[in-house]
């Protein structure tokens, strides 16, 4: 081999060992593109014909079809209410209901209903996206809906005693492009959101590594950042948690450097002006957890997802 063909044959051995290293299903993560639809509805194909060879298939889908009928409630506690996700055999999409103490259960809104207006099947990504609301401050929510049953989903303002949605013209916070997003409220008139907001916003799987502060009847490009996970962050997902009625903000980044299991660590911060100051690792007992709940006399309130030592799951605990 000459010395000339070295530095050649190096660089392409350097190109190939990068491209190795990729994954090499990463393309797959585009879940809009059209090769990705194509390889999806091909693998359906051939699993929808090892089913219907399968002597067992029509009595299981049978069975199946009974339990997808059977109705399905999540309770919980958000902004001074008891919400309610529910779906059952009339409404298999979903409906969100309300219910403040001492008052009766009212429905905000019914995904069938809004599906043949809109003729999209929106659907509530349950146990994460709840829909966020604080009736302290306001009498109005923001909601996650999507489009195709997965993670990423649009963003709309909705009036909690109309049913209505607040549209972008009459100062609604919306985004219309479905995304990994998640938003809080800081007042009346602002959000702290995270989302796909351009270029270098995003971790290497797709979800959002900055939150920023957006005020009502501004766009979505100038609201301002104020916080930014590492670059190597897996997810990241900003929560702003009030203290009771007249208490104090508290913001909590939550950082994942691996997608199961708890956050490597929680960023912590008086309020969300300015980058947090504070970094805390969870303890080790809790990487079986369900997520953040609250805060309540200066202490982070966690549901845990599984049992947790004495702990059944779904309890509520205070830590440190």
């Amino acid at each position: 081999m000459t010395r000339s063909a070295l530095p050649a044959l190096l660089l392409s051995l350097a190109f190939a060992a990068a491209h190795a290293a990729e994954p090499p299903d990463l393309w797959l993560e585009n879940s809009a593109a059209a090769d990705t639809r194509a390889w999806i509805s091909a693998r359906n194909a051939e699993s929808e014909q090892a089913l219907l060879r399968d002597p067992r298939f029509a009595a299981e889908k049978q069975r199946f079809l009974a339990h997808g009928g059977a109705a399905q409630v999540e309770d919980y506690l958000d902004g001074g209410l008891v919400h309610r996700l529910a779906t059952d055999a009339r409404h298999p999409l979903g409906s969100w209901r309300v219910k403040a103490p001492g008052r009766p259960w009212r429905t905000v809104l019914d995904l069938d209903a809004l599906a043949r207006r809109e003729h999209v099947r929106w659907k509530f990504p349950l146990w994460w996206k709840n829909p966020a609301c604080d009736v302290t401050i306001s009498q109005r929510c923001i909601v996650n809906l999507s489009p195709d049953g997965g993670d990423r989903t649009v963003l709309r303002e909705i009036d909690l005693r109309s049913g209505r949605f607040v549209d972008a013209a009459h100062g609604g916070f919306t985004i219309t492009t479905p995304a990994r997003s998640y938003a809080s409220w800081i007042d009346a008139d602002t959000l702290l959101v995270a989302s796909d907001f351009g270029p270098g916003t995003l971790s290497s799987a797709g979800y959002a590594r900055q939150a920023r502060l957006w005020k009502r009847g501004t766009p979505l490009s100038e609201a301002k950042l104020v916080f930014e996970a590492p670059a190597d962050a897996v997810l990241f997902i900003p929560h702003n948690f009030r203290d009771g009625p007249r208490g104090r903000s508290l913001f909590v980044a939550e950082v994942w450097h691996q997608a199961a299991g708890a956050p490597s660590w929680w960023w912590i911060h008086a309020g969300p002006g300015g980058l947090p100051a504070e970094r805390w690792t969870p303890p080790a007992e809790l990487v079986r957890y369900r997520g953040l709940a609250g805060i309540v006399d200066g202490r982070l309130i966690a549901m845990t997802a599984q049992p947790l030592g004495d702990w059944p799951a779904g309890s509520l605990l205070a830590l440190p």
